[in-house]
């Protein structure tokens, strides 16, 4: 069993020691790397920003002129030197032209006095075979390349074709001839990192795309291990080509984009290329164990942070993190994850709250469920666990971060209880609080609750029948994206457990529509419990049509069924096949967390006009209605569609109408007012 010290930029608080066969059990020890001797010196005033950063800068290339009293005596493998060079690019217009000109010299383009082409054409490797950046000099098969380098060509290729052709991400940008011709640069060099990607020069773009190249590492021995099955160094080579190589495509969006999503998505990208190798797997107790840090984060916790796109992918699939990075272009990385997100009918809050759950249901807790790899996940830390009732008004002792969680657990008493819970977050700050029922019965089983929050972050919400479960798992999450140690208050008690309490929503099948018309479609509240109660009730939708939305109070005896009409309008001026959802929620007041719903959804079907329904509107729609109503032709198949004028019949007005419209510059069929 082999182990590995390494790390990453940030506030690492010791050297990590992973047993990896045995589930990525960690441990500190008290020696500090390079880099976090560097950053201490520079915030305890020993040594200033600009100093600072020619010394990380050198941890790449020259770690030996940097004073030995910031020297790690073991030094640890880190994962990416990307960062280091983004944070020079940002800081260069303030940097004293000393510092420039040492910065220059130091990140000068490698030179090689070797080099190779992929088989498909895309790249270049650039290597050596004497010197410390030679590369293994095995050639098994004698072709005058190492193996070394025919086999990072390949690996290359087959990221490209991951990337670019499979998923569709932008080709990075050409650097022309640097590097001796068009092709992508990829040189290899002896360093104590993975690799790195280095943004060059503007690209072509009117947006802030940059041309780049990448330098690995050029042995890869006495790395991490991982799950390759051709070898831990094999499978090194691909994540970290994997890794720098969407580093490279990220620079055709935005090389200033939020180091922490570049870093998640290169280490989810890992995954998606290479799949098997599972190098990712080192950084996860970072997440697991400090489920308290920010999703934000920029230390080694945003490479364990690519579970965060592991979960859009699974349950959005890969244009949506595509879709994010197109997004990046103009937007910032938070920013468009709600805003895609939204354009599949959810939002950046909704997701983090049930991603909050996925990262409890891992390793032996796993159900199948949900993370495809999740038995080979770390268990999440708890926070705290309660056994005896009443809990008042406990806080948090893993101060969360915005865009974290904590995990707090509850085991029942003797006897048949409800939980009753109750949440105060921290003022000025959006939360999010799930409860998460486990009934182990040979395998885990999960019910999910809503503890539903106020803007405020209060809030209060029933477990029903406590004892069913093994426990239950309070998960309070900060949704804001800004915010770090925060705080928060909770509470939770038994009362007797209830079942005369019961609520059935019922709706009308799902519509077709046409446009510029309206709708009624029909809710059925029921209670089905041998008590009378009180409902909230809420109807909504997803765009806007409903006319009458909004809640209200209802009060049914047991048995009693009342209706509710939601009243739609279908707007003039949309394409075939947009859809609304139409959704009614109907919430005991008695327990708020027993509720019901059901949805209709309306999908346009047809348009006014388009009379013999073939999509478009043309003379033929006038021949059309001609035939229907002079010469005992068929009707429209959606009669409506020829209703041109909505006047609420089919008439000759009506061909006269999309006469107008299509001859004389009349206005489209219904065109309000």
């Amino acid at each position: 069993m082999k182990r590995f010290k390494w790390g990453v930029l940030g506030l690492i608080l010791g050297i990590i020691v992973y047993s990896f066969l045995s589930g990525s059990n960690l441990s500190y020890a008290a020696e500090k790397g390079t880099l976090e001797l560097i950053e201490d010196a520079y915030k305890n005033g020993e040594i200033d920003y600009q100093t600072s950063l020619i010394y990380k800068v050198q941890t790449i290339r020259q770690p030996e002129k940097i004073p030995s009293k910031y020297r790690a005596t073991i030094e640890k493998i880190q994962k990416d030197a990307t960062p280091i060079l983004l944070e020079v690019k940002k800081s260069w217009p303030g940097l004293s032209p000393e510092t420039q000109g040492v910065l220059k010299t130091l990140l000068a383009r490698p030179v090689r006095p070797y080099s190779y082409d992929s088989p498909e054409g895309h790249f270049k490797i650039h290597y050596d075979t004497s010197g410390p950046d030679k590369v293994p000099a095995t050639d098994s098969d004698s072709s005058g390349i190492p193996d070394y380098v025919e086999n990072l060509a390949l690996y290359a290729d087959s990221s490209y074709r991951t990337m670019i052709t499979y998923l569709g991400y932008r080709i990075p940008p050409s650097d022309g001839t640097a590097g001796g011709d068009s092709k992508y640069d990829i040189y290899t060099e002896d360093m104590p990192y993975y690799g790195y990607t280095q943004g060059e020069l503007p690209g072509p773009e009117p947006w802030n795309d940059y041309t780049s190249y990448i330098s690995v590492h050029n042995d890869f021995i006495g790395f991490p291990p991982n799950d390759d099955p051709e070898g831990d160094q094999k499978g090194a080579m691909k994540v970290t080509v994997a890794h720098e190589y969407f580093h490279a495509v990220q620079f055709g969006y935005d090389i200033g984009e939020d180091e922490w999503y570049m870093e998640t998505s290169s280490t989810w990208m890992e995954d998606v290329a290479y799949d098997p190798v599972n190098d990712n797997y080192n950084y996860l107790p970072y997440f697991f164990n400090y489920p308290d840090v920010s999703l934000q984060a920029t230390t080694i916790h945003e490479y364990a942070s690519f579970i965060w796109n592991t979960y859009l992918y699974q349950n959005f699939g890969y244009n949506l993190i595509k879709d994010i990075w197109e997004g990046c272009i103009y937007g910032t990385a938070i920013n468009e994850i709600n805003t895609a997100l939204q354009s599949r009918g959810s939002s950046r809050d909704e997701e983090f709250k049930k991603f909050t759950v996925w990262n409890y249901i891992t390793n032996t807790r796993d159900d199948g469920l949900h993370y495809e790899e999740g038995t080979h996940y770390p268990l999440i830390k708890l926070m705290r666990t309660h056994s005896s009732y009443p809990v008042v008004n406990n806080n948090s002792n893993m101060t969360p971060d915005n865009l974290s969680a904590n995990y707090i657990q509850f085991n029942p008493s003797a006897g048949s209880y409800n939980l009753n819970i109750k949440f105060d977050g921290q003022n000025g700050y959006l939360w999010g609080a799930k409860a998460l029922g486990v009934k182990i019965t040979g395998t885990y089983n999960y019910t999910v609750f809503e503890i539903p929050l106020d803007d405020s972050g209060f809030g209060e919400g029933v477990i029903p029948n406590f004892n069913d479960y093994n426990y239950v798992i309070l998960i309070p999450s900060v949704l804001s994206t800004t915010g770090t140690n925060l705080n928060y208050l909770y509470s939770a008690w038994l009362t007797s457990t209830d079942t005369a309490h019961k609520v059935e929503v019922n709706s009308d099948s799902d519509k077709d529509v046409i446009n510029a018309s309206l709708d009624t479609s029909y809710f059925f509240i029921s209670n089905t419990g041998i008590v009378a109660d009180t409902y909230s009730v809420v109807l909504s939708d997803a765009r806007g049509w409903l006319q009458n939305p909004g809640s209200f109070l209802d009060t049914l005896n047991p048995g009693e069924t009342d209706t509710i009409e939601a009243i739609t309008y279908i707007p003039y001026d949309l394409v075939l096949l947009t859809a609304d959802s139409i959704k009614t929620v109907g919430t005991s007041l008695s327990i708020p967390t027993l509720k019901d719903s059901a949805q209709v959804v309306l999908s346009v079907v047809a348009r006014r006009g388009d009379t013999n329904n073939n999509g478009s509107i043309s003379i033929s729609d006038i021949v059309y209605l001609i035939n229907y109503l002079l010469k005992g032709g068929a009707p429209p198949q959606y009669y409506n569609t020829g209703d041109t004028n909505c006047d609420g019949k089919v008439s000759i007005s009506d061909i006269v109408y999309l006469i107008n419209y299509l001859f004389k510059s009349g206005p489209p069929p219904c065109f309000p007012g």
